[in-house]
Parts: C-alpha cells; structure tokens; sequence
C-alpha cells in the first residue's frame, strides 16, 4: 500500500481502508477481485474463538506495522 502524510492523522498513525480490492481482477472465488491481497482485515485473525462473545466482532481496532521507503524503480 502506499502512504502520505497528512495534518490530519498523527505522524506516528497510519490509516488503512478496510475493504480495498481490485475491480480488473477476476470476481469469481478465489479471487473475489483480489480481495486477499491488499485488504488490511487480513492482518487480523477471523478465529472464531477471538470474536467478541457479545458483539460478535472481532475487537482489534489497532494494530503496530512497520513503513519503508519503496523502491524507486
């Protein structure tokens, strides 16, 4: 994914959209529009077992990552 800074957000904070996906990429499973490639809910476990008993989500809402420079090519 790719970044900037913004005045908004804290410099330390990065935001990542939570349903990004590929509309060029084939639709049908098991590509579902390369869902699984750039969608931030796959840092996050779907366990079912870590899924809030009474809201039935999953609570985490932060998580530490690390940012780098790309390459330029």
């Amino acid at each position: 994914m790719k970044t900037q800074f913004t005045t908004g957000i804290d410099p330390r904070v990065v935001h990542a959209e939570h349903c990004w996906w590929f509309p060029e990429q084939p639709a049908a499973e098991p590509s579902l529009h390369g869902l699984w490639q750039s969608n931030v809910n796959v840092l996050t476990t779907d366990d079912p077992d870590a899924c809030d008993q009474i809201t039935g989500s999953w609570p985490a809402r932060a998580l530490l990552c690390r940012v780098s420079r790309a390459a330029h090519e």
